[in-house]
């Protein structure tokens, strides 16, 4: 088992993947009940570099930039590119490494499509969190303290 933090709630999140053959799951975080699809996969090839955007004379703006080459349990191979924002390495990525990506299972209820949310370097234990999800928690106590202060303006 491995274990990550929910990018929502920062609780301890397991990725069951018990088997080397096993390319994609399902895992749902225990404490806010977010469900997270994850595949994996192993780096044959990685290139890094830095981009520079000058938005005048005196404000440049960084992007590190990640092209990575791999291949799955089930041997299909893969090509990943991203970008994350900044000039210096927030996420550590070698030849053999073994990646875990976290996406956002999306659910009829919520408006998010399926949205890579978080990267995990198994093999160095670094990781990169694209964006957080809304806490459910915090969503549900804003609503209600809503329908309470109208509940209580009309009592008056």
């Amino acid at each position: 088992m491995i274990l990550t933090s929910c990018p929502a709630c920062s609780k301890p999140l397991y990725l069951p993947f018990t088997s080397d053959d096993i390319e994609k799951t399902e895992v749902m975080c225990q404490h806010c009940n977010y469900l997270y699809i994850v595949k994996r996969f192993l780096i044959e090839r990685s290139i890094i570099s830095l981009e520079t955007d000058s938005v005048n004379s005196k404000i440049i703006k960084y992007r590190q930039l990640f092209n990575l080459d791999g291949v799955t349990p089930t041997g299909r191979e893969v090509n990943i590119d991203f970008g994350i924002p900044g000039r210096y390495q927030s996420f550590s990525v070698a030849d053999r490494d073994t990646i875990f990506w976290l996406y956002l299972k999306p659910v009829k209820r919520q408006v998010i499509k399926q949205e890579l949310v978080q990267i995990v370097n198994y093999s160095s234990n670094s990781r990169y969190r694209f964006f957080s999800p809304p806490h459910r928690y915090f969503q549900a106590g804003i609503l209600t303290s809503i329908l309470i202060l109208l509940g209580g303006f009309f009592l008056l």
